[in-house]
């Protein structure tokens, strides 16, 4: 339930585990569905079968949102 009026406009990459215990795989999945409408994107990244990535995968979580945030400034993350 969370509102997505303020990413009008803006960017949204949302990373989520599928076994996640902490947060809502689903919740995020629907809460990007509904970001859509209003966002200049929305991306929905499926991290795999593992819970939490913040807690257990940090490198993957973190090379995620470097990559993420790089394309959105318009370089190209794989150039180096």
């Amino acid at each position: 339930g969370e509102p997505v009026r303020r990413l009008a406009g803006r960017h949204l990459v949302a990373a989520h585990g599928r076994g996640d215990r902490i947060t809502s795989y689903g919740a995020t999945r629907q809460y990007v569905a509904r970001a859509r409408v209003v966002a200049a994107s929305a991306e929905m990244v499926d991290m795999g079968r593992i819970g939490h990535y913040m807690l257990r995968e940090i490198g993957a979580w973190n090379r995620l949102a470097i990559d993420s945030s790089l394309r959105m400034l318009g370089i190209d993350p794989a150039s180096g």
